[in-house]
C-alpha cells in the first residue's frame, strides 16, 4: 500500500523540542512519524534536508475585507499572502460588509469564502452596537470560531473601526460575555475605553491642529491613542471574563502601554480565563522605520521592548501575529497631514514569519517558543486541536517548513497583496518559510504559491452544527 506523501529529511520541532523523523501523508492526515525505512512507500516525496518542519502556522488576525472594500484585498490575495507566509490556516475578522452578526449573514460569508481561499480558513462571527446577545447561539451553530467584539470607536468615528460594530456600552458588552459563557464560544475583543482617548486627543493634537504622523506618534508615546484606553479596556474585559466565566481573548496586547502586560499577568495569576494575542509590530518597528513610513506603518516601538520579549516567553502571551490591515495607496496618503482622518495601515500575514525566525535566530525567543504561539495554542484555545495545531498521527497535514539559514529582504515588490504596498519595506531577515502545505498539499513552494483558490477548507468552530 502507497500513501500519498512522503516528507523526509527534516528536522521536526514542536513545543516540547526538535527531533529527526519522516512524516507519511495519506488522504490529507499524516498517517505516520518515523524513519523512512519503516514507513509505507509514497506516491511523492520531499526531500527537506537541512530544513524544519513545524506545525502549520495559524494566523490570527487578518483582514481580508471580503466582502465589501475588496479593492482592498479580498478572499484570495488574502489567503495567497498568507500561504506565502507560511501559514497554512488563516483567521478572517468580520469588519466587512455585510457584517456576519446573525447566522443568515455568516453562512452568507462562508459561501463567499469558499470558492476563493487557497488556504484553510475559519471566521469570527461579529457583533455590533445594534446586535442583540440572541444571535450568539446561531453564530456557533453555523460555526464562527470566536465572536469578535470592537469595544472601540475611533476618534473620528470611521474606519478603521466601523461604527455599526464599535460597542462602547459595558451593558452591552457585560451580556455579550454573559451569553458566550453560557454558549461555550470564546469571545475576542479589541478593548478600549473610547470617551478617553477621543477626550485628549482632541484636547492636545485635533483642536491644535497638530495632526501629522508626528503627532500622532507623540500621542501613542503618551499612550493617549492605544495605550492607556486599551489598558482600561482589557482590564474590564477580563473582570466581564471573570463574573460570567467566558473565555476571552485580550487583542493588541502589543500596542499598549507596559501595564497591559500586568493587567494578563493578574488574570491569569487569579485563575481567571484570561488570554492575550500579542501584536508583534511594536517589537521590531524601529523609530527610523516608524517615521520613514508614516500612515503606512501606525505602531511606533514600544515603551519597553525587553518587557514585551518577557512576556513573549514567559507565558503572559498565548497567541502571536502582526495584523493584516490593507488599505489601498489612496486610502492612506491623506494621513501624511492628517493621521486621524485617514486609514491607518499595517502589513503582517506575508512578513510575520520571516520576522519572527529574524528574532529566533537573534536569540529574542525560542523556536519552539514561537510554534506555541503561532500553532498550538492558537488551535487549544479555539477547539481545533489537535486537528489543527500539532504534528501528530491523525492530525492534518498541515505543515510549514522553514530554512533557518535563508536571508532575505522584504521588500514592495515583492508583496503579493492587492494594496501593493508593505509596512516592512527593506526589512531585513533571516529565516524564511519554504514550503506550505495544508492538508497534504503544497501549496506555496520556495516563494512561489502554487494552490488555487477554492483548495481551502472552512475550518468550523467547536460548536458547529
Amino acid at each position: 500500500m502507497k500513501v500519498d506523501f512522503l516528507i523526509k529529511g527534516g528536522e521536526i520541532c514542536t513545543s516540547h523540542g526538535r527531533f529527526k523523523a519522516d512524516i507519511a501523508v495519506d488522504e490529507e492526515k499524516i498517517v505516520a512519524i518515523g524513519n523512512s525505512a519503516s514507513l509505507p512507500e509514497a506516491e511523492k516525496i520531499l526531500d527537506v534536508s537541512g530544513k524544519v518542519i513545524i506545525p502549520g502556522v495559524i494566523h490570527t488576525h487578518n483582514h481580508w475585507r471580503d466582502p465589501g472594500p475588496t479593492q482592498k484585498e479580498d478572499f484570495t490575495t488574502g489567503t495567497r499572502c498568507d500561504a506565502a507566509g507560511g501559514i497554512t490556516t488563516g483567521f478572517a475578522m468580520p469588519n466587512v460588509d455585510p457584517e456576519p452578526w446573525d447566522e443568515e449573514t455568516f453562512e452568507s460569508w462562508k459561501k463567499i469564502a469558499e470558492p476563493k481561499c487557497i488556504i484553510d480558513y475559519a471566521l469570527y462571527g461579529a457583533f455590533g452596537k445594534e446586535s442583540k446577545a440572541e444571535v450568539i447561539p446561531g453564530l456557533a451553530k453555523a460555526g464562527a470560531i470566536g465572536i469578535k467584539v470592537f469595544n472601540t470607536m475611533h476618534v473620528r468615528a470611521k474606519y478603521p473601526y466601523v461604527p455599526a460594530l464599535s460597542v462602547t456600552d459595558h451593558g452591552q458588552l457585560y451580556e455579550v460575555f454573559e451569553t458566550c459563557a453560557k454558549v461555550g464560544i470564546p469571545v475576542t475583543v479589541h478593548p478600549d475605553e473610547s470617551d478617553f482617548v477621543k477626550y485628549l486627543v482632541e484636547r492636545d493634537y485635533i483642536s491644535k491642529g497638530n495632526t501629522d504622523p508626528k503627532a500622532f506618534k507623540e500621542a501613542r508615546d503618551r499612550g493617549f491613542m492605544y495605550g492607556y484606553g486599551m489598558v482600561t479596556g482589557a482590564y474590564d474585559c477580563a473582570l466581564y471574563s471573570h463574573i460570567t466565566g467566558a473565555k476571552l481573548l485580550v487583542l493588541h496586547i502589543g500596542y499598549m502601554m507596559d501595564e497591559g502586560y500586568d493587567v494578563i499577568r493578574d488574570a491569569k495569576a487569579k485563575g481567571w480565563d484570561v488570554h492575550a494575542e500579542m501584536e508583534c509590530s511594536p517589537l521590531f518597528l524601529t523609530r527610523e522605520m516608524s517615521e520613514k513610513q508614516g500612515p503606512f506603518c501606525n505602531m511606533s516601538g514600544p515603551w519597553d521592548i525587553e518587557a514585551g520579549w518577557k512576556a513573549m516567553n514567559d507565558g503572559t502571551i498565548d497567541i502571536a501575529t502582526i495584523e493584516h490591515a490593507p488599505h489601498t495607496k489612496e486610502e492612506i496618503e491623506p494621513g501624511w497631514k492628517d493621521m486621524w482622518n485617514s486609514a491607518l495601515g499595517l502589513m503582517g500575514s506575508q512578513e510575520f514569519l520571516p520576522i519572527m525566525l529574524t528574532a529566533v535566530n537573534e536569540g529574542k525567543t525560542s523556536l519552539e517558543n514561537l510554534v506555541k504561539l503561532t500553532s498550538e495554542n492558537v488551535a487549544k484555545h479555539f477547539g481545533i486541536y489537535p486537528k489543527k495545531g500539532a504534528i501528530q498521527v491523525g492530525s492534518d497535514a498541515d505543515l510549514t517548513i522553514i530554512d533557518l539559514k535563508k536571508e532575505d529582504v522584504i521588500t514592495t515588490e515583492k508583496v503579493l497583496s492587492k494594496c501593493g504596498w508593505t509596512s516592512w519595506d527593506g526589512y531585513k531577515v533571516k529565516g524564511m518559510p519554504v514550503y506550505t502545505i495544508v492538508r497534504g498539499t503544497v501549496v506555496m513552494e520556495n516563494g512561489k504559491v502554487v494552490g488555487k483558490p477554492g483548495y481551502g477548507k472552512f475550518v468550523p468552530g467547536l460548536l458547529a452544527k
